[in-house]
């Protein structure tokens, strides 16, 4: 066995532990979430969204149900696709419960920021 083999195989036995690292990480943190199609670890289900990826997630929606998850990338996306539910889900007050933004403290609550803070 030559080094070069030995280099070869090194890396493919890494980079299937990666792959089956992340598919196991993946799949402990999606149990409590929607059903739904599951991805390469990497790059998600965007290699399988096609070049109409709203007809694709309409076919999904009819096998999964009106909510499922699935992955782009890393990020988790959960699709919606009934009207009621997307409605009970907007006037939900947590729905627009967000984050504070970096420079919230510029602008305030809204309002005019001359009055909040005014120049001297």
């Amino acid at each position: 066995m030559s080094y070069f083999d030995g280099i070869v195989t090194n890396f493919l036995g890494a980079f299937a532990l990666v792959l089956i690292c992340s598919y196991v990480y993946n799949w402990i943190r999606s149990r409590n979430y929607p059903p739904g199609p599951h991805g390469l670890p990497v790059v998600g289900y965007v290699p399988f969204l096609g070049e109409k990826p709203n007809l694709t997630l309409e076919n999904l929606s009819k096998k999964y149900g009106d909510v499922f998850s699935f992955y782009i990338g890393p990020q988790l996306m959960i699709c919606v696709s009934d009207y009621e539910i997307i409605k009970e889900i907007l006037n939900h007050p947590l729905t627009l419960a967000r984050p504070p933004q970096a420079f919230d403290f510029l602008v305030g609550k809204g309002g005019n920021v001359q009055k909040q803070f005014p120049i001297v």
